[in-house]
């Protein structure tokens, strides 16, 4: 850790959501344009999954992986006025499922130490 700042020339959208550990030293970020994958370098992205690519004013807005792996992604309205927000779990085969819907934001999934509980 050096403590400055570094620019990564990358293509993003205007609203971030979260970024979690992957897979060979990757990021996943969530964000207004989906679930993508974040190479090692910062250098690209690859989408995942976006399943709210059909909702204009609606963003990911934060997620958590459970023990099994799997990613916990919220949205969010981006007005935080409307209960559009919705909470994904997003397995090993990048199969989105919606879980639970009728937030306006979907904010700080966690687990309980045993796993049982978010």
């Amino acid at each position: 850790m050096t403590g400055e700042d570094v620019e990564f020339p990358l293509d993003l959208p205007a609203q971030l959501g979260a970024l979690v550990p992957y897979a060979g030293g990757s990021l996943v970020l969530v964000a207004a344009d989906g679930i993508t994958i974040l190479s090692p370098d910062m250098k690209s992205r690859r989408r995942l999954v976006n399943p709210i690519a059909d909702q204009p004013r609606v963003s990911f807005n934060d997620a958590k992986c459970d023990r099994q792996g799997r990613l916990w992604a919220g949205t969010t309205d981006r007005f935080e006025t409307e209960k559009m927000g919705c909470l994904y779990r997003i397995d090993h085969d990048a199969e989105a499922t919606l879980i639970a819907d009728g937030f306006v934001c979907s904010n700080g999934p966690s687990f309980s130490p045993d796993g049982r509980t978010m």
